[in-house]
Order: structure tokens, then C-alpha cells, then sequence
């Protein structure tokens, strides 16, 4: 996995202080917006002569990442994989109250750990088509984290976000797909193995994957599994209700 969170040659990353250094900001903000998966990103640090591993020591520091949450916010539904990005090294407990209630994020008590760099990793374009099938059949569904994200078994057991939710290491973005590694990976097989509905996961790795693709349809089967994990409610006050969460980035 490229863009570890090592501190492997962080002594080339010299200006992390407050405030950030503009030239960097501005560099990690190019990065941010010409990617969209981790091949991708890890693409355009090296393009802008930027290390994934320092790109990562960036984000990891309030200093950079809130400005760039803040840039991101001004538009959530459009910018969601950058936010996942942006925010994915900010503890709960370094936002501060505008942010969070602007985005409305939920805080937990979780630890997972988000990397947003592995190399040669792709998500089928068709897994929103795929999770609405399951949808549609009431298949083989996980609701992970008490409705936080929402897992089908067909395929990779790739986790949709269906909340803004940070805890004690970053923020998990609602619209994004996450990847989970190690024990996570373990938890969530397990329940499927199981015939398990729900699981809770309380520590292991994520990988941010990728956003829901652009589309009536993706936007439809968000707001399915939105509900689902609410308890299956899907009449048409729940939609709207759905939508006006949607339109501010759940």
C-alpha cells in the first residue's frame, strides 16, 4: 500500500504549523479536486511533486485539512470523495462546532483507521447497481455500525457510508464507498458467515474507495439504503426527508 501512515521520511515535511503554508494548501487542494479514487489520487501527488506519504502527514494536521473541509463544504454532494479525503485524519474532537453542524456530523467513539491510498484498487462502477438489486430482493444486507454504512454480500464487501460520522481518528463521509481491511475485514465476514443482520465495528482499517457515481439512479439507491438501515420506512414524507438530508451531504 502506497502513502502508508509511516513516519517513514516525514523530516522532508517541514511546515505543518499554524498557519498552513499557502503554496502547500493550494497544492494539496489541486490534488484533492482533479481525483477520485486512490490510484488517481496517488496519480496527482506525484504529478504536483507531492509525496502520498506527505500528502497524508498534510491531512493530518487540522492546520491543512480544515481549510480544505471548508473549501469542500461549500458544495458536499458534489465534493463528497474530496471531503472523505479531506477530513480523513481529523478526529471528532478537532472540528470545530460550525463545521459540524453545517455537515451534520455525528461523533463516535469508534477508531477506525481511513486510508485513502492503495495501490492498483478500483471499485466496479456498477456497485450502486449492484447494492440496489440487493435492495430490491432484501439479499444478503449488513447494517454496520448501528446504520453509520451499509454492506451487501455479492461481489467485495465494500461498506456505503450513509452518515457523516467522525471519531477518534477521522471522519467517515456518507456517499462514499470504504473497503475494509484486517480486523474490520474480519468483523464484516463474520456476520455474513453468520447470516448475521447487523455488526458493530469498533476498530480496524477502511480504505476510501470512491464516490457514488453521478446519476438518478446511484442518488435512488442511496436513499434506499438510507431508509433501509432506518428501518425500511420508504413513503414519500421519508424521501423528501431523505432528500433534504442528501442535499446537505448524509
Amino acid at each position: 500500500m502506497s502513502g502508508s501512515h509511516g513516519s517513514g521520511s516525514r523530516e522532508h515535511v517541514d511546515d505543518r504549523s499554524d498557519p498552513p503554508n499557502p503554496a502547500i494548501l493550494q497544492t494539496l487542494e489541486t490534488i484533492l479536486r482533479r481525483s477520485q479514487d486512490p490510484d488517481s489520487l496517488s496519480a496527482h501527488c506525484h504529478f504536483n511533486g507531492m509525496r502520498p506519504v506527505d500528502a497524508v502527514t498534510y491531512l493530518s494536521s487540522p492546520s491543512y485539512s480544515l481549510p480544505l473541509i471548508t473549501t469542500f463544504m461549500s458544495d458536499p454532494q458534489a465534493y463528497r470523495y474530496q471531503l472523505a479525503v479531506a477530513s480523513s485524519r481529523t478526529p471528532h474532537h478537532a472540528l470545530p462546532q460550525e463545521i459540524v453542524d453545517a455537515l451534520s456530523i455525528e461523533r463516535r467513539t469508534t477508531a477506525l483507521d481511513i486510508s485513502v491510498f492503495h495501490s492498483h484498487w478500483e471499485l466496479c462502477f456498477r456497485s450502486e447497481a449492484y447494492l440496489g438489486r440487493a435492495l430490491d430482493l432484501d439479499e444478503s444486507l449488513l447494517t454496520v455500525n448501528d446504520g453509520d454504512m451499509l454492506a451487501k454480500a455479492k461481489g467485495y464487501k465494500t461498506l456505503l457510508a450513509l452518515a457523516n460520522v467522525a471519531d477518534e481518528i477521522g471522519m467517515i463521509v456518507a456517499g462514499n464507498w470504504y473497503s475494509p481491511l484486517d480486523t474490520a475485514k474480519r468483523h464484516v465476514k463474520d456476520a455474513f458467515l453468520a447470516n448475521e443482520k447487523t455488526v458493530q465495528i469498533d476498530a480496524g482499517s477502511l480504505v476510501l474507495m470512491r464516490a457514488l457515481t453521478d446519476g438518478r439512479e446511484s442518488q435512488r439507491v442511496f436513499e434506499r439504503a438510507a431508509a433501509y438501515v432506518r428501518g425500511g420506512e420508504f413513503g414519500r414524507g421519508k424521501i423528501e426527508k431523505l432528500r433534504h438530508l442528501v442535499r446537505k451531504g448524509l
